[in-house]
């Protein structure tokens, strides 16, 4: 049978997704701009408050919305959450893009490619592994819960640069290493 609950979970955690697509960008950003030092930019996140409020609003308004239509015995999860998951896509893809505005523009070298690569693997499967949970006793209360559990993921966007960051550390500690041999070696030759 086709079960329109599952597909509503599907849809939040497809929309969730591409809203951490761009909204990590801008957060990373920050991160590059601090370092990528997780205390710094901890700091910068709680001094400048920068918490997320747009995807936020709509991970509320979409999960009040839905279990208040499954109190009223309403089929309308399913509309709710396409509608809901399209307004992340719109509010993602229409925000700037770091890489090309702001006075400083985030830099995509290797190190922001892998993080931001990295922070997106470990964010999808987050999102998975909850909404596989949601999806096990998909109802439309399901849906809704699930739509407030947006709000967690969507708050601590910030977090997943940073543990990216520290999984990829030793690599990225073994590729300054080599830097600063090579450097050595080149100053060994010219001998000032």
């Amino acid at each position: 049978m086709f079960d329109l609950d599952r597909v509503s979970i599907i849809a939040i955690a497809t929309g969730s997704i591409l809203f951490f697509l761009r909204r990590s960008l801008r957060y990373m950003r920050y991160f590059q701009q601090e370092e990528y030092y997780p205390d710094r930019f901890t700091r910068w996140w709680l001094e400048k408050r920068a918490f997320d409020s747009r995807g936020t609003v709509v991970a509320i308004t979409a999960g009040l919305a839905t279990l208040g239509v499954a109190e009223l015995n309403l089929p309308l999860a399913l509309p709710i959450s396409i509608v809901a998951a399209a307004i992340l896509g719109i509010i993602a893809f229409r925000e700037e893009d770091p890489r090309k505005v702001g006075k400083l523009t985030l830099k995509m070298t290797q190190r922001v490619t892998r993080i931001y690569r990295l922070a997106l693997v470990i964010y999808t499967i987050a999102i998975l592994l909850v909404a596989a949970g949601f999806f096990h006793n998909a109802s439309p209360v399901a849906v809704g819960w699930f739509w407030l559990v947006q709000i967690i993921f969507f708050q601590t966007t910030f977090a997943w640069l940073i543990a990216a960051n520290g999984i990829l550390w030793p690599g990225e500690k073994r590729i300054q290493d080599g830097f600063m041999q090579e450097a050595k070696a080149i100053l060994g030759k010219v001998d000032p």
